[in-house]
C-alpha cells in the first residue's frame, strides 16, 4: 500500500474514533448546556474541566446555593450536570449531595414554596447520576422504568407548561423509552418559540446528541 495511503487511512480512522467517543457520555453528562454565563458552580472552561479535590459538603453547600437562587431550569439542570460530574461515582460525595437535595425537596413540599423547582432538581440529579453509573440512585423516584422520572413529572404536574422542564424530560428519558422522548421534546418545542436559550439547547441535542441516541443507548445499556 502506497504509503500516503496509509497515512491518509490512518488519519481518517483517528477522526472516525475521535467522533464515536466525543458522542460516547449518555445526554446529561457528555454536552454542557448553554446557559449564556449565567452563575453556576465553579467550572473551567470546557465542557469536563472537572475541578478536583472538591469535598462532599462544599460541593453539596454550593450546589444549594445556586438552586435556591431561583435561576432558570437550564442554569439548574448545568448546574447539577457539573455537580454530578464532580460527585463522580465516589459515594460519599454522590450520597451527599443527593441527600441534601432530596431533603430541600421536601422541606419545599412541607412549606408550599418552590415545590416545582425543588422535585424537577432532585428528579434531574438523580437521573444525572444514573446516566453517570452511580450506584447511589438505583431505583430511586423511579416511573417507567426510569430514575429520578417520577420526582420529575411530580414537578411538570404543577407546571404542565414549562417548556424548559420538558426539555430536561426528554433528555431523562431518551436512553429508555422514545415515545415519552418524543412527547416531551414536542412540548419542548413549541415553548422554544419564545425562549431563544431553550431553542439554541434543543438545536444541539438534535445536531450533536439526537441522531447518535442509539450509540448512547448501547454504551448506557452495556454499563449498567
Amino acid at each position: 500500500m502506497p504509503r500516503t495511503l496509509m497515512i491518509a487511512l490512518t488519519a481518517l480512522t483517528v477522526l472516525i474514533a475521535a467522533s464515536i467517543s466525543s458522542f460516547a457520555g449518555p445526554p446529561l453528562i457528555c454536552h454542557e448546556f448553554k446557559i449564556d454565563g449565567a452563575q453556576s458552580i465553579s467550572w473551567g472552561s470546557r465542557a469536563y474541566d472537572i475541578p478536583r479535590g472538591v469535598s462532599a459538603d462544599a460541593l453539596a453547600d454550593e450546589t444549594i446555593a445556586v438552586l435556591d437562587s431561583a435561576p432558570s431550569v437550564l442554569v439548574r439542570m448545568e448546574t447539577i450536570r457539573r455537580a454530578t460530574l464532580i460527585a463522580g461515582r465516589k459515594t460519599s460525595r454522590c450520597n451527599t449531595l443527593l441527600t441534601r437535595v432530596m431533603a430541600r425537596a421536601l422541606d419545599a413540599e412541607a412549606s408550599g414554596t418552590n415545590v416545582a423547582d425543588a422535585w424537577f432538581d432532585v428528579g434531574f440529579l438523580a437521573q444525572s447520576m444514573d446516566q453517570n453509573y452511580s450506584k447511589a440512585t438505583k431505583g430511586m423516584g423511579m416511573r417507567d422504568g426510569i430514575v429520578g422520572y417520577a420526582w420529575t413529572h411530580r414537578a411538570l404536574e404543577l407546571e404542565p407548561d414549562n417548556a424548559q422542564m420538558h426539555f430536561a424530560a426528554a433528555l431523562m428519558t431518551a436512553l429508555h423509552d422514545d415515545e415519552l422522548r418524543r412527547a416531551h421534546m414536542a412540548k419542548a418545542r413549541a415553548g422554544s418559540a419564545d425562549d431563544r436559550l431553550l431553542a439554541v439547547n434543543i438545536t444541539r441535542f438534535s445536531s450533536e446528541i439526537g441522531e447518535h441516541l442509539d450509540h448512547h443507548r448501547r454504551n448506557y445499556r452495556s454499563g449498567h
